[in-house]
């Protein structure tokens, strides 16, 4: 298994892109404080896409004739063992 990270570009009619999203071909989470770097006593817990709410994601960045892809690709390659 291999996770690919990609930075996207804004499509026209959608949401403004932003780092509170994880969407995949298969579901979402979402990720209410965004991943920067906020302090020592400041954290954030991942949830789950309710259903509704990936419908809604989806189209918007992941399926509209395919996102332009901005920077590097980054691949995280799982390991067995």
């Amino acid at each position: 298994m291999s996770i690919k990270f990609l930075c996207i570009a804004p499509l026209e009619g959608g949401d403004q892109v932003h780092n509170r999203l994880l969407l995949t071909d298969g579901g979402g989470a979402s990720i209410p404080c965004g991943t920067q770097e906020l302090g020592s006593s400041v954290f954030d817990d991942i949830s789950q896409l309710h259903a509704g709410e990936y419908r809604t994601r989806w189209p918007q960045y992941g399926n509209a004739g395919g996102p332009r892809v901005i920077g590097d690709t980054v691949r995280i390659q799982g390991e067995l063992g």
